[in-house]
């Protein structure tokens, strides 16, 4: 039997729930039907194109799967150093780590700016 994959968009990761949910009453769907994340469907894995997608979601993202660590970790010094082509403006980082399936990952993601995280000073009490 042939295999076949549709993909819905909804706004947000409650509503896809409630949609299969409902159609599971109905007695409609079949029981490998699941809720993926946008970010596995339309992460770009090329430097510039994947940098500007980068800086239009926020959070942490998915932007390479490495043979080992030490790949891993050598991807991600070259995200956080502005030695990757397209993020040579060093607005991002780049964290390696090991995922639940036991594979190394590197994920990226916008720098916060100093004045979303208090790094400005106007909010400190003086010491004395």
């Amino acid at each position: 039997m042939d295999r076949v994959r549709i993909i819905f968009d909804f706004p947000d990761r409650a509503s896809a729930r409630a949609w299969l949910f409902r159609l599971r009453e109905l007695g409609l769907e079949s029981p490998k039907a699941t809720v993926e994340d946008e970010q596995q469907l339309n992460v770009k894995r090329n430097g510039p194109k994947l940098a500007r997608w980068l800086l239009t979601h926020e959070g942490w993202h998915l932007v390479a799967d490495a043979a080992n660590r030490s790949a891993a970790r050598k991807a991600a010094y070259k995200i956080n150093n502005g030695i990757r082509r397209g993020f040579e403006t060093g607005a991002f980082e780049a964290r390696a780590r090991l995922d639940e399936s036991g594979s190394w990952i590197v994920e990226a993601r916008v720098r916060p700016r100093a004045d979303a995280i208090g790094e400005s000073g106007a909010d400190m009490d003086p010491l004395f």
